[in-house]
């Protein structure tokens, strides 16, 4: 009883995760056009950041 529960559980498992993986392909840009708004939106945050570095230095010299 506990094996072909066990076998149950390692195939549900394999399709979850079967799952997972399409969905984190489907999560990807589809296209050039997707992939060029994501990049944009990526490079706006690291100047951002970078900006954000900026401020902090100035308040707290570095260690």
């Amino acid at each position: 009883m506990f094996s072909a529960l066990k076998q149950q559980l390692k195939q549900q498992l394999a399709a979850l995760e079967a799952q997972e993986s399409a969905l984190q392909e489907n999560m990807q840009p589809q296209n050039v056009t997707e992939l060029d708004a994501q990049q944009a939106k990526l490079e706006q945050k690291l100047e951002q950041l970078k900006a954000r570095r900026a401020e902090l230095e100035k308040k707290e010299p570095q260690k």
